[in-house]
């Protein structure tokens, strides 16, 4: 059962993302700045999908506008250019071949399926992207999707993350905090993960099973050589 998943699609172009499209993006010209960046997080709707047939199941909420873990929209894709003039991409990944792709890694703490894999169901763009399933049984959850090494030296400060995200507000956030889609990253090639750099409650009320994207700044780590970042799925 797909019900209760978090969707992250990720499109990396470092300047650059669970479904998960990732992009990791950067300027070409460098500059120097300091360790003491701050990042900064900006969180947008995608302005190209429309809410299209909009069914409700078992509605938890007495008539209102929540969603159960079954609550679905279809989505009409338009269309949705990653690169960027004038930018150098260093990581992209659209999940459209397998999870973890090749290069990346994961760390699946739960013994059954409910873990990050690769899912056909009500994707970002394409076929496929990173899905992760909730655990009916309510055993706990701590699944990691880690991206390849990356090395940020000699980039500029306009660099950045982006991804798209898909997930419950109903079951995640209120009225019923069961589980949090995060990123963390590492710069000592993924020994260690001491910065969370963002999760879902940045962006306060959202909608249900409506893809966001989110650009994180990355220009604090410009300059580090060892990067990775990863996605996780944490609750029950």
């Amino acid at each position: 059962m797909t019900s209760g998943r978090m969707s992250l699609k990720l499109i990396l172009a470092l300047v650059a993302v669970l479904g998960l499209c990732v992009t990791v993006t950067a300027a070409e010209k460098p500059v120097v700045i300091t360790k003491s960046v701050s990042p900064n997080v900006q969180v947008t709707p995608d302005p190209n999908w429309e809410l299209k047939d909009q069914m409700q199941f078992g509605d938890p909420n007495h008539g209102q506008t929540e969603f159960d873990e079954n609550g679905k929209f279809g989505m009409v894709r338009g269309p949705r250019p990653i690169a960027q003039p004038g930018k150098s991409t260093i990581l992209a990944e659209d999940f459209e071949v397998s999870v973890p792709p090749a290069g990346w890694s994961a760390i699946a703490t739960h013994t059954d399926t409910m873990t990050w894999y690769y899912c056909s169901q009500d994707p970002y763009s394409g076929t496929y992207h990173a899905d992760c399933k909730w655990d009916e049984a309510l055993v706990p959850q701590d699944e990691w999707l880690i991206t390849p090494l990356m090395d940020f030296d000699g980039y500029t400060t306009d660099l950045k993350v982006e991804f798209y995200f898909f997930m419950s507000y109903y079951w995640g956030v209120s009225p019923y905090d069961n589980y949090d889609i995060e990123l963390w990253i590492s710069t000592d090639a993924g020994a260690t993960w001491p910065t969370k750099l963002w999760d879902e409650s940045a962006l306060g009320v959202f909608s249900n099973w409506t893809y966001y994207k989110v650009a994180i700044d990355l220009s604090a780590y410009v300059g580090e050589k060892d990067v990775k970042l990863a996605w996780r799925y944490v609750g029950v």
